[in-house]
């Protein structure tokens, strides 16, 4: 269970910086001349960066079979990243240099894991992935869930300064204990680094990931770019509804503890009854849920819905890359999941980031989510369209699984 366990733990960390700019904008607001539209784009280019680098990453993975110790290579970076995002409050008059290197770190620190931890979780428990993915999927919304009340409260008993460096520590102390974990782990069926450097993978014939990969990209990006979209403005939307930084984040992370227990029922229910109905599922509810938030200007119904959202939205690691792993080769696992992650999920969210950030400031917070709605209805036509593989050839697979 140590591979559960040390994955979990890494997913906790990097998705626990995944609303880091979002629960930033409150705070950012104090510094003079800081404009959240500034912000906004500094989330794109994490996500432009993180999207970019999936796929080399998976490649990089793919070719030595060294997924933990890259892993743990991309929370280091994380943890330079965040130290570099505390700087602006002690030399305001950098802020705007110091902002673009922090968004310019995490972005390449973020295009580490979801490639590599899914990938570990598929190598080390095969037809049961799907499941073991929902687990760890889990413990990383609840990073994702607690870090912005962690990180308010330890500006409530301290300042800004201890909540940086408590985050900091925690990131670096964290990656010490996975790389001493599985640091040695090694993928199976890859014998010696830079053996395929041709780019051919073993047990496929060419480099074509399919048209499963292509379609489902094609839905992940628009699924993503309402998702990010909507995620990096919610907290200033909600703000200006409590006009309490403090209240905000709280409202954040209630918010998002509804996926702690999304991805262990939609990674389960990926396992059985098939990725393709699940993904489905959740991105029709993902726009409904949408919908309903913004029909009401109830506080107590703007976080009913929007923990909805978060409930069936933030499912991609179990439902998606699950998904994934029950139609792609092994041996493209990491290819696989940085193609559909990094292009689709990372670049998709760049996307939505930057329409919603422009529409934010042409018209309203407001009206760009309503666009977000329409990309998010797109998304559901290209699910449809994704061919049916043979689905007693993935029934046999858990069979055969299961009795090992």
């Amino acid at each position: 269970m140590k591979y559960l366990a040390s994955t979990s733990i890494a997913h906790f960390v990097n998705d626990g910086n995944f609303l880091l700019i979002t629960l930033l904008i409150v705070y950012y607001k104090a510094l003079p001349d800081v404009n959240y539209l500034v912000l906004g784009y500094g989330a794109v280019i994490v996500n432009i960066l993180s999207g970019l680098l999936s796929t080399p990453i998976g490649r990089w993975a793919d070719r030595t079979g060294a997924d933990a110790p890259i892993m743990v290579f991309g929370l280091v970076i994380q943890g330079f990243a965040v130290t570099m995002f505390a700087l602006p409050f002690l030399y305001p008059a950098a802020w705007f240099v110091l902002i673009f290197l922090a968004a310019s770190l995490l972005g390449i620190g973020q295009a580490f894991y979801h490639p590599l931890g899914a990938s570990i979780l598929r190598s080390v428990y095969s037809g049961k992935a799907p499941s073991y993915l929902g687990i760890n999927g889990s413990v990383g919304s609840i990073g994702r869930a607690a870090t912005p009340a962690i990180f308010g409260y330890l500006v409530i008993l301290g300042d800004i300064y201890t909540a940086f460096l408590y985050l900091v520590i925690s990131i670096f102390g964290f990656s010490l204990l996975i790389y001493l974990s599985i640091g040695s782990y090694r993928r199976e069926g890859i014998s010696a680094p830079g053996r395929h450097r041709t780019g051919k993978m073993p047990g496929t014939g060419s480099q074509k990931l399919g048209a499963f990969v292509i379609l489902l990209t094609v839905s992940v990006f628009l699924r993503s770019m309402v998702i990010s979209g909507v995620t990096i403005f919610t907290g200033k939307y909600i703000d200006a509804l409590v006009d309490s930084p403090t209240l905000t984040s709280e409202i954040l992370t209630l918010s998002f503890i509804p996926p702690v227990a999304g991805q262990l029922v939609f990674g389960r229910a990926t396992s059985s009854h098939g990725g393709k109905s699940i993904t489905l599922l959740t991105g029709i509810l993902t726009v409904a849920f949408l919908v309903l938030f913004l029909a009401t200007q109830s506080v107590i119904l703007v976080v009913a819905f929007y923990s909805l959202f978060n409930l069936v939205a933030f499912t991609g690691f179990p439902v998606l890359l699950g998904y994934a792993s029950q139609q792609v080769a092994p041996s493209m696992a990491s290819r696989a999941n940085a193609f559909i992650w990094g292009i689709g999920s990372t670049l998709g969210g760049a996307a939505g980031i930057s329409i919603l950030t422009f529409l934010s400031g042409l018209y309203s917070i407001y009206f760009s989510f309503w666009v977000a709605v329409v990309f998010g209805t797109l998304s559901i036509p290209f699910i449809l369209l994704i061919p049916d593989k043979d689905r007693k050839k993935r029934d046999n697979s858990n069979t055969g699984s299961s009795s090992s």
